[in-house]
């Protein structure tokens, strides 16, 4: 029987790791073609003035540099998304790599901003001056952050401000997700039932251990605790 419980646990990682690799992969697709749409939009409006030019009438160099401008910043932003799917596609290359903690985090938290500003919340991050080198499973990691994450945007409801930020412990980190809105019993939540029980799951499979989410524990905060190491006590 614990077999078979074994089996199922490690399917069910399986599955939801990819459909989080896929889900977020496509959410940022969408980002990119907003950029390209945009992009196009302002080329359009240039080729208009440029034709209006060439028909005799005066050219509007500053609305022209002014549109300029403003692709050039599309293209930063496209090529920072780009950047981030590459990223984080590679996450999943090995289920276990050493990273740097920071930029792990603030990779994730790029990529939770837009379901966070399509749900008109803030999502900021929190780190102290220093850094960890932690070895784990980059993809696993990243998605017991956003399921937390999920748990507290779908708790927003008054204030809507989340951030996410992290402790060095000992020879680990406790990473927190705080919401500005009280996250009551996330077990006791339907829609978020499922996504409780995940994360215990997920945490546990990544050596870590759950410390708050939400209710009595702390009504603001998911927090949980990984060592340095995968593995390790």
């Amino acid at each position: 029987m614990s077999g078979f419980v074994k089996s199922a646990d490690s399917r069910l990682l399986w599955e939801r790791g990819l459909q989080f690799l896929g889900a977020q992969t496509a959410s940022q697709s969408h980002e990119v073609t907003n950029v390209l749409n945009i992009i196009n939009e302002m080329a359009g409006l240039m080729g208009d003035m440029l034709y209006s030019a060439d028909q005799g009438r005066p050219l509007n160099t500053a609305r022209l540099t002014e549109l300029t401008t403003k692709i050039a910043a599309q293209i930063q932003r496209g090529n920072k998304i780009v950047r981030a799917i590459n990223q984080f596609g590679h996450s999943a290359d090995k289920p276990k790599a050493v990273f740097d903690l920071q930029e792990m985090i603030e990779r994730i938290a790029f990529i939770a901003q837009r379901p966070a500003v399509l749900a008109k919340a803030l999502l900021e991050t929190d780190f102290p001056d220093q850094s960890l080198s932690l070895e784990s499973s980059p993809l696993g990691f990243q998605q017991a952050i956003f399921t937390a994450f999920e748990i507290a945007l779908a708790a927003a409801s008054d204030k809507r401000h989340i951030t996410i930020g992290y402790t060095l412990v000992g020879d680990g980190v406790e990473l927190t997700v705080h919401s500005a809105d009280p996250l009551g019993a996330p077990t006791e939540v339907a829609e978020m039932a499922d996504k409780a029980v995940f994360l215990r799951l997920l945490v546990s499979t990544l050596g870590g251990r759950i410390i708050a989410l939400g209710a009595d524990d702390d009504p603001h905060r998911i927090i949980f605790a990984f060592p340095k190491r995968m593995g390790e006590d």
